[in-house]
């Protein structure tokens, strides 16, 4: 049998921090919570009374006991912030009096709590008290964890106090602040609170904990995002300190020279960063007639954030970069992701590369890495070089005539290349390598150099056209914010060819170095994604046939199979509902330490390279190839090799609660738009159907809103998941997937981020199922519940 665990010793120190975890606890709530038994509840009764006599506790209600006036000497607090000196501040867990609670300075306790993370506004201590002249200092025993519930909210003045409004939109109720329980927070400030029992005017009550900032500064919308989905915001002083310390590389021993590589960077005109490069040319070797040599060369920001430092700790705490249209919350700071690992133009950069050879029909021959220093010869838009491909001359004899490399008018797009950029052309010539050039070596100027790119991807092209990933057609909503922090626009980035050709070239490196690290039986990170589950497939089969489109559910799936169904929805009014259930029908990308393939690109190895300065995940990577390849200092530990299964849970999080904070703040900025169009109608077509309502989206701004059931007439709408559609009982009226609908918005919350449209009254419905019998009330109860 095992043994039963020892009870604690009985102390008058372990019944004051029993009384503490449990306040106004009872002589039996404190026996049972120290583990008290026979002969040891007279020792618990004789301690308690010493305790009482002394005035360390007094007797409350109900046979509870307290600590009067002063706070016990070993108490629960919760941390609510820092005072300007960067020192911890907090309050007592349980504070009912009526003035406010005493100052509390939390200072460092047991030596190795001071290795973890920093703690937060929002976390509870166990600490033990020492009173002194301005109020207490604690000393922490234990940390307790974030406490259960808390409301992130807008604070809105009152004459006794205040009101916060939830910016969460399933909430239905403000919550009442008294006065003593503000904290100073002022009218229109975005504050986090904590709920607290009773009510007041018939409203729940709660005490702010945070201010977090004002809703009428510019970038408002996303720090609601930030804080609600807890993203890190702030650097602490030792991770700066390590950046700042941070310099230029100047010892380039047992790097490759790639400086006289003309590697260009191509990225959206509103990047922040820069850490991918490119360049390509004919492969010289007779025996790959017609092929490319393709380099793509990534920041190497492994020889800044070293394994175990304050950077590597918060770029794992943070695992990935987040986006908002008004700011970008960096992986790293800013002077690493803006500048020393930055690939910016004219600039000796430390690099991680990968020469790739493809033949003719862009499969992959052979590839190798290499640790270098590289110097971009230019810094491009999309945009520019998407218009530079479109000037290129027809591809030469046994080729195919080139057409317009994005398939249209570009107005703009179409501009000639600019004059800086014209500029670094005419100072690079055309020449073949020498003898004395550095491994890979190929000088030419900057046309040449994107001519020689477009070609590699036209071969490059036609192997991802053989594999047949999945080609779903999502367009990306780009949101432009003016210096007023209000939205300027709101328009779709055009899906432009030079966008595909980088898009092609970081795969094939992803694969390089998944394949090389297999090889090398070196632990990674792979980047996976399963095929969909049985339930989704029958799900999708149930909406093919609702609009006469069959699925067999027991075939092997494959991203060709959910490609043809797409090619069959093309240009009919299903095409933009397919491709949002077909997205739906899919598993979400992780990353593990265990390899099953990516079904959505149809590659059996896969692993993040490309992205270090924004993704930890790729951080690894390059950590695990200097390691495999013996590339230099900053590979990966045996300690990290270790815990691989345990970071990509972490960094699979960390996407994810992006990813959400990202959406969530667009959604917000989108309803501020359209705050002014209310009462304005709007074509809309359905994307969603569910048994309370009906999810439009507008073709213009991507803006999306709920229809609410009750508002669609004068009868009951059966919610049919078969047909992605909701029926009404008496007419038959049917809405479905992809109708287009005629719709007012009638309201526009930005605090929430929720959109609300109902039907204009000239709307006449989409269509009417056969007549049917009444189905009578019993039956539409039991199918309500469904």
């Amino acid at each position: 049998m095992a043994r039963k665990a020892k009870a604690p010793a009985l102390t008058r120190e372990a019944v004051l921090e029993a009384l503490a975890a449990s306040p106004n606890g009872t002589k039996r709530d404190l026996a049972r919570a120290l583990h008290v038994s026979g002969n040891g509840r007279i020792a618990l009764k004789r301690i308690l009374k010493e305790l009482e006599s002394e005035g360390a506790i007094a007797r409350g209600r109900k046979r509870s006991y307290e600590r009067p006036g002063a706070l016990p000497e070993v108490s629960v607090l919760e941390i609510t912030g820092q005072d300007p000196d960067g020192e911890l501040l907090a309050r007592p867990q349980h504070w009912e009096g009526d003035e406010p609670p005493p100052q509390i300075i939390v200072v460092p306790g047991r030596e190795d709590e001071s290795h973890g993370p920093a703690l937060g506004a929002g976390e509870r201590v166990l600490a033990r008290l020492t009173q002194t002249r301005e109020g207490y200092e604690a000393r922490i025993i234990k940390r307790l964890g974030a406490s259960a519930h808390k409301v992130l909210g807008v604070f809105h003045q009152t004459e006794r106090g205040g009101r916060v409004a939830p910016i969460d939109r399933k909430s239905k109720y403000e919550f009442v602040v008294e006065q003593r329980d503000r904290a100073g927070a002022q009218s229109n400030e975005l504050v986090l609170c904590e709920p607290l029992s009773g009510r007041a005017s018939g409203l729940p009550r709660a005490r702010v904990i945070e201010r977090l900032g004002s809703m009428n500064e510019p970038k408002a919308v996303s720090l609601i995002a930030i804080h609600a989905h807890g993203i890190p915001t702030e650097f602490p002083p030792e991770v700066l300190d390590e950046a700042e310390r941070a310099k230029p590389l100047s010892d380039t021993r047992g790097r490759t020279d790639l400086r006289k590589i003309p590697l260009v960077t191509i990225d959206p005109e509103d990047a922040r960063d820069h850490d991918d490069a490119v360049w390509a040319g004919p492969d010289d070797d007779p025996k790959n007639k017609g092929g490319h040599i393709v380099i793509v060369a990534i920041a190497d920001v492994a020889h800044y954030v070293t394994p175990g430092s304050a950077l590597d700790r918060e770029a794992f705490r943070r695992g990935n970069s987040v986006y908002f249209p008004d700011r970008v919350v960096p992986m790293l700071p800013e002077k690493l992701s803006a500048h020393l690992c930055s690939l910016m133009d004219e600039v000796d950069r430390p690099c991680l590369a990968v020469r790739m050879a493809f033949d003719r029909d862009g499969n992959k021959k052979r590839h190798e890495f290499l640790r270098g220093i590289m110097r971009s010869a230019a810094t491009l838009t999309y945009q520019q070089a998407q218009a530079a491909f479109d000037q290129l001359p027809p591809l030469g004899k046994g080729r195919s005539t080139r057409v317009s490399a994005s398939g249209g008018d570009h107005g703009e797009q179409r501009r000639m290349i600019p004059p800086r950029i014209a500029s670094l052309a005419n100072t690079l010539s055309r020449a073949s390598p020498s003898r004395s050039d550095p491994p890979f070596s190929r000088e030419g100027n900057l046309r040449d150099v994107l001519a020689d790119l477009w070609n590699a991807y036209q071969a490059l092209a036609k192997a991802r056209d053989r594999r047949d990933p999945l080609a779903l057609d999502l367009p990306e909503r780009r949101i432009v914010i003016g210096d007023d922090g209000k939205v300027k626009s709101i328009a779709f980035r055009e899906r432009l060819e030079s966008m595909r050709l980088i898009e092609e070239m970081m795969i094939m490196a992803n694969v390089a170095a998944a394949e090389t690290l297999e090889k090398a039986r070196q632990p990674l990170i792979y980047r996976i994604h399963e095929q969909p589950s049985k339930e989704k497939l029958y799900a999708f089969s149930d909406y093919l046939r609702t609009i006469g489109m069959s699925f067999a559910k027991g075939q092997v799936v494959k991203p060709a199979t959910f490609n043809r169904i797409l090619a069959q929805a093309k240009d009919s009014s299903n095409e933009a509902p397919m491709n949002d259930v077909v997205l739906r029908t899919q598993a979400q990308a992780v990353y593990a330490p265990e390899n099953i393939g990516h079904f959505g690109l149809n590659l059996q190895r896969y692993a993040h390279f490309t992205s270090p300065i924004r993704r930890y995940a790729d951080l690894v990577v390059h950590r695990a190839l200097i390691r495999a390849l013996k590339l230099g200092d900053g590979g990966l530990t045996d300690a990290q090799a270790a815990k691989l299964g345990e970071v990509s849970d972490h960094i699979s999080m960390t996407e994810r609660r992006a990813m959400a904070a990202e959406r969530d703040s667009n959604d917000r900025y989108v309803a501020a738009y359209m705050e002014d169009r209310v009462g304005a109608t709007f074509e809309a077509r359905v994307t969603g159907v569910t048994r309370f309502g009906l999810f439009v989206r507008l073709p213009e701004s991507g803006a999306e809103g709920l229809i609410p059931a009750r508002t669609l007439g004068f009868e009951y709408f059966r919610h049919d998941e078969r047909q992605h559609a909701l029926i009404g009982d008496r007419s038959g009226t049917k809405y479905t997937m992809g109708d287009k609908l005629t719709v007012r918005l009638m309201e526009a919350a930005p605090l929430t981020g929720g959109l609300r449209f109902e039907l204009a009254e000239a709307n006449t419905p989409p269509r009417r199922t056969p007549s049917r019998p009444r189905v009578r009330a019993a039956t539409r109860k039991s199918r309500r519940r469904v």
